[in-house]
């Protein structure tokens, strides 16, 4: 059984030393076969988890501003979607983990599992989290649901995923300019710090004069759909370790893709789970019209600086919602642990904080239909 470094799938564990000497030709003689059924696993789990995100609600950022803006549960119009979602996908989760994958001696279509081992918790991980936090206070995105809401061609869900891939590519372009691995977790989190105070004081000052709230209009939420949402969300990340033995972390398998440590095959696979994540859009903008509609009532900038931060905290973070969240917390993984109560507790004093101080909310509150 492989030990990846990290909560999501590690993009370490793809590397390869490039050998001197050796041409192109040669390289490419020694890449393995794509296969086939790999790429479908990978393809087929992101349909399942787009789907899930999309019958669970969490594609609507207004469900995450509903659950993590405290004074919400004070003038009663809480939103329990998230927890909902995250209770059900844990359990989904931690039956296949703990009940369906001890009978598989290797995964279906891989030569063995690859469970993330690091349970250090560095300061990477923490300023990680906590940009990941701020960035989903911003915006009401994380990861997944951007990628697959992007589907619905709203303006603002397209700045969030692109400033999002941006991050992305900043903190792996900074983590590879940086020859010495003992001081590139250290550097990248102070760049980190720095933007993300940064961030904050813009969006403090575009919302200073950006009041949304009151007044508020009304959005009925359910109780069924977030738990049956959830489910399939916590079966996808399940499938993907029985599967294909990987950790189905958005976040790690979409920045892999701009990581030149990682093999050209392996990004193929990462592909195929990004096409299958957007393919799950196209699918719920058809078969669900309105679903993917952003309603949220921000600026322009909160998407363009939540994005940003979402993009490179969940990078130097190493994981997300689902990495982290899902599939880390069914393990017990202390580096989960500490990540999602990081970004969690950052959404929290946020989403409350611009509440409180400048009455930003979503502009719309929950009603139970």
């Amino acid at each position: 059984m492989a030990m990846a470094n990290d909560e999501t799938a590690s993009a370490e564990s793809d590397a390869t030393p490039s050998v001197a000497g050796k041409g192109d030709a040669v390289a490419l003689a020694e890449r393995p076969p794509i296969s086939w059924g790999l790429a479908a696993s990978f393809f087929l789990c992101a349909l399942l988890l787009g789907a899930g995100l999309g019958i669970s609600g969490m594609v609507d950022p207004r469900h995450a501003n509903g659950f993590f803006n405290l004074f919400n549960m004070i003038e009663g119009h809480w939103d329990p979607s998230l927890a909902l979602v995250f209770m059900s996908g844990l359990i989904a989760n931690s039956v296949v983990y703990y009940v369906l994958k001890p009978i598989f001696k290797k995964p279906v279509f891989a030569d063995e599992f690859n469970i993330p081992c690091r349970t250090d918790i560095d300061h990477a991980l923490v300023v990680g989290s906590v940009l990941f936090g701020a960035g989903w206070a911003f915006t009401g995105f994380c990861p997944g649901p951007g990628l697959v809401a992007v589907a619905s061609l709203n303006f603002k869900t397209i700045l969030f995923v692109g400033t999002m891939l941006v991050g992305m590519i900043l903190c792996k372009t900074i983590q590879s300019s940086l020859r010495s691995s003992m001081e590139r977790p250290g550097a990248t989190s102070a760049i980190g710090a720095s933007a993300v105070a940064l961030a904050v004081i813009t969006v403090a000052m575009d919302a200073a004069r950006f009041k949304t709230s009151p007044p508020m209009r009304e959005f009925t939420i359910s109780y069924t759909e977030p738990i049956v949402g959830g489910l399939m969300i916590g079966s996808a990340v399940g499938a993907m370790m029985i599967l294909a033995g990987q950790v189905l972390g958005i976040s790690g398998l979409v920045s892999a893709l701009f990581d030149a440590t990682v093999r050209f095959e392996s990004k193929i696979y990462r592909g195929f789970f990004l096409v299958g994540l957007i393919a799950a859009g196209v699918l719920l903008s058809m078969f669900r019209p309105g679903s993917l509609d952003n309603h949220m009532v921000r600026s322009d900038a909160f998407y363009l600086v939540g994005g940003l931060l979402v993009g490179f905290g969940t990078c130097l973070g190493s994981g997300c919602t689902s990495g982290h969240g899902i599939a880390g917390l069914a393990r017990l993984s202390p580096r989960s642990i500490v990540a999602v109560g990081s970004f969690f507790a950052t959404n929290i004093f946020i989403s409350t904080l611009l509440y409180r101080l400048f009455d930003v909310g979503s502009g719309w509150k929950a009603v139970l239909a």
